[in-house]
């Protein structure tokens, strides 16, 4: 993902989908860059987890959440937002 680019609010509960799984490979990501993981239930608490290089993000999609990613920034320049996703069965 680059300048701009964002996911709406979605979730991924379908096919026997137990749990996400995003991998952030982005080396030198900053958090003013965006690109953050934003996930909030179904009372609206919402949580953001930075795209922080070398880490990796699990969440329940069957906990009646949604998610998103938030717009890259204009700060990230050229640099883009690398992940890998998939989910477990």
């Amino acid at each position: 993902m680059g300048g701009g680019d964002f996911l709406l609010p979605h979730d991924d509960n379908s096919r026997g989908r137990k749990l996400a799984i995003v991998a952030y490979l982005t080396p030198d990501w900053e958090p003013s860059f965006g690109g953050g993981l934003r996930v909030e239930d179904e009372d609206g608490l919402r949580n953001s987890i930075d795209a922080t290089f070398n880490s990796i993000v699990l969440f329940d999609v069957a906990a009646k959440t949604t998610h998103a990613v938030e717009p890259i920034a204009d700060a990230a320049g050229d640099r883009r937002r690398l992940t890998i996703g998939g989910w477990y069965h």
